[in-house]
């Protein structure tokens, strides 16, 4: 490198010494070019010492080096980032040998952060690094780099995606800080905050077009204006309750979403215009309006034992290093605990609380997906705390090494290729689990490709078919898995085995028979007279309704005109119990046979309620 500048000759010759060897990558003809017009590239800079390279210089490179490569060879264009990233990640390093801090140590500018794959974009792009932390006023430029701050009370591992916020696309520029305010004040994880953001911009600028249309016309002409019950007033205004209207059925029309999809941009809308109600004097008929759909929750994907059995070998057949058996302790954990395998990945390095006297549990310390940010507790078995604490081991020298927030986590790695920088085990984790289950099911050794989510779904499975065996009772399945029967069967379990599963929690045999009532929509019962105290409804016009004796808690539910809705599955749940605890206070056989029976009609219902459960609306 030609230069006069003793300091920048010595860090660079440093640098290229270790570059082959540490790098992964081969130094090229664009290597070379940088490296001879590396002090052009700081024209302006006077660089005498460690301190003199920051963010701007950075920046002042890269912009130098990428214009220089695109003009000259278009080819080697990725190539002038990760040479830079690398030389001011090798400074940074020998600056902290040196002196035992680092020397960039912003939140706004450090290793990890220039290191990332989005840094790049941002600087090009013109972004700024944002920290969303909801105190004071929110940044004033409109494209936003935000980084996931793990120093932030409870954030976790697993949603520390950095994203950008281009706030440009919102046309209407008040609409655009309003969107702002926001996301800045929003308590959500990082993945849930971009989510968010998309889907508002889209509704934003529907508003605005919206309203825009509305002020042509109804300036155009004025005898449009008609005030009517249901779309609200005729004044014309933004977030007006005629475009909610319009804005919501085009969501539910839209082909391309699914139902999931739609319920949750409905929510998300509905969030934001809590927020923005005062503002635009958006009334709560309009909001409540503004309503989730139902969708139908199809269970969950449990892994066959002979599948599983597969994917835990190929598992352990590629164990190799420390690495690989982190891994493959983080699929044991995922199968063999309640938590799911994003929690298991979120364990911090003081997360065993204690070991009980017995020596055969210890207690664990987590953030679960359902805490907030809020420690949980948790018994795990001591196979458990063992497998745990040799994870710890194995990780133990990237933990010495890792200067990062990162390091007090677990389930933790190595860059690829900056040795020296810590990384978290997710993605690897996530994309390991989905290559062996492709790999397996192309060679029809297993059923499906399995995602890793399907683990959750197999552990509660498991857990209850243990009751269903008679292994273990409903109070200790509710413990094991943290779920409720009726989450367990909406969310997680194999829906052929939900008759099974109510036959096991309330030890009652199901009718095979069909039901002779019908489980219909909320709707069609709305105009319908009541009976069983609210257990369903009757559509005959000629019954007369008299309930009072329990013997009538058979005749309507055996008739063709009892209908019932799956809001009402609660009811059923409760009446269930009281059956049991009658049959077995019951003094005679008689007694005994009646509440039985009556068991086997209401968990009929139950099993078909559970079979067809659908969302609940959000509120």
């Amino acid at each position: 490198m030609p230069t006069e500048n003793k300091f920048l000759f010595r860090i660079m010759k440093s640098f290229l010494e270790d570059f082959d060897q540490k790098s992964g990558y081969k130094f090229t003809v664009h290597h070379r070019v940088m490296t001879t017009l590396f002090e052009n590239s700081l024209s302006g800079y006077k660089i005498d010492r460690f301190e003199d390279f920051n963010k701007d210089t950075f920046k002042k490179q890269l912009l130098f080096f990428k214009q220089m490569i695109e003009e000259y060879n278009p080819v080697g264009k990725h190539e002038a980032y990760p040479f830079l990233a690398m030389f001011y990640r090798s400074i940074d390093d020998i600056y902290l040998e040196e002196n035992g801090e680092r020397l960039f140590n912003s939140f706004y500018f450090n290793s990890d952060l220039f290191t990332h794959i989005l840094y790049q974009k941002s600087l090009e792009e013109g972004y700024e690094v944002v920290n969303t932390n909801g105190i004071g006023d929110y940044p004033e430029c409109d494209k936003w780099f935000v980084v996931a701050d793990l120093n932030k009370s409870g954030t976790h591992i697993g949603n520390i995606n950095n994203s950008f916020m281009n706030f440009e696309k919102v046309h209407n520029i008040e609409f655009r800080e309003d969107l702002k305010d926001y996301i800045w004040k929003s308590d959500l994880t990082y993945r849930g905050t971009y989510n968010q953001f998309y889907v508002l911009v889209d509704f934003l600028n529907q508003a605005e077009i919206y309203y825009q249309d509305e002020l042509k016309v109804l300036t155009l002409k004025p005898s449009l204006t008609v005030s009517d019950k249901l779309l609200g007033s005729s004044e014309v205004k933004p977030f007006s309750n005629r475009f909610l209207i319009f804005y919501h059925a085009s969501l539910i029309s839209n082909e391309k979403y699914n139902d999931k999809t739609t319920k949750s941009r409905i929510g998300i809308i509905r969030s934001y215009l809590k927020h923005i109600q005062r503002k635009y004097s958006i009334t709560m008929l309009s909001i409540d309006q503004f309503s989730s759909i139902q969708i139908e929750n199809k269970g969950g994907i449990p892994i066959p034992s002979e599948d599983f059995t597969e994917i835990q070998k190929e598992f352990t057949r590629r164990v190799k290093n420390k690495e690989d058996e982190t891994l493959l302790i983080v699929l044991q954990l995922s199968i063999e605990t309640k938590l799911r395998h994003g929690e298991i990945l979120g364990l911090e390095r003081d997360c065993v609380v204690s070991i009980d006297e017995s020596g055969e549990f210890g207690t664990i310390k987590y953030y679960s997906k359902t805490s907030g940010r809020k420690y949980k507790t948790e018994v795990f078995m001591i196979e458990h705390i063992r497998l745990i604490e040799r994870a710890l081991k194995l990780t133990q020298a990237i933990y010495e090494k890792a200067d990062s927030p990162l390091k007090k986590y677990i389930f933790i790695c190595s860059h690829y290729y900056l040795d020296n920088k810590v990384i978290k085990l997710k993605d690897r984790f996530n994309r390991l689990f989905k290559e062996i289950c492709k790999n397996l099911y192309d060679q029809e050794k297993i059923s499906l490709q399995y995602s890793p989510n399907n683990l959750r779904d197999t552990y509660i499975e498991r857990a209850w078919q243990m009751v269903e065996d008679g292994l273990i009772s409903t109070l200790e399945v509710g413990v094991i898995t943290g779920n409720t029967a009726g989450v367990a069967a909406k969310h997680y379990r194999d829906r052929e085995n939900t008759k099974r599963y109510v036959e096991a929690l309330y030890e009652v045999s199901i009718l095979d028979d069909e039901l002779q009532g019908e489980i219909v929509d909320i709707e069609s019962v709305k105009d319908l007279p009541p009976v069983q105290h609210g257990a369903g409804n009757c559509a005959s016009e000629s019954c007369i309704k008299v309930e009072l004796d329990e013997d009538s808690f058979y005749k309507c539910l055996t008739c063709k005109k009892f209908v019932t809705t799956i809001e009402r599955s609660s009811y059923f749940e409760e009446k269930m119990k009281v059956y049991k605890k009658n049959k077995e206070n019951s003094t005679s056989v008689a007694e005994r046979n009646f509440y039985s029976g009556l068991m086997e009609l209401y968990g009929s219902y139950l099993s078909k309620m559970y079979s067809i459960k659908e969302g609940e609306n959000e509120h």
